[in-house]
C-alpha cells in the first residue's frame, strides 16, 4: 500500500503545486469536452495560482491548502477559503 503523506504546502513546492493544477485544470477541461476554452483554463490556473499566493502570505489564514504527496510528488490537493 502507498504511503501518503497530507500536509501544507512550504515554499519550495510552489512550482510543482503550479504544473499540478495546470496539469489537472487542463484534464478536466479537457474530458468536459472544453478543451477549446483556453482563456477560460488559463484564468482558472490563474485563480489557482492567486489562492496559492493568498495562502502563503496569509500563512493559511485567508486561504488554506493541504497537499497529498507520496513518492516526493503531488498526487492530490484540497484549499479552503477561510
Amino acid at each position: 500500500m502507498q504511503q501518503i503523506e497530507i500536509r501544507r504546502p512550504e515554499l519550495g513546492d510552489d512550482q510543482e503545486l503550479l504544473r499540478f493544477f495546470r496539469v489537472v485544470i487542463m484534464d478536466t477541461f479537457a474530458k468536459e469536452n472544453l478543451a477549446d476554452l483556453v482563456e477560460d483554463i488559463e484564468q482558472e490556473i490563474s485563480t489557482k495560482e492567486d489562492y496559492l499566493k493568498l495562502d502563503y502570505d496569509s500563512l493559511g489564514v485567508d486561504r488554506y491548502f493541504l497537499l497529498a504527496i507520496a513518492n516526493k510528488q503531488i498526487i492530490g490537493t484540497i484549499g479552503v477559503c477561510s
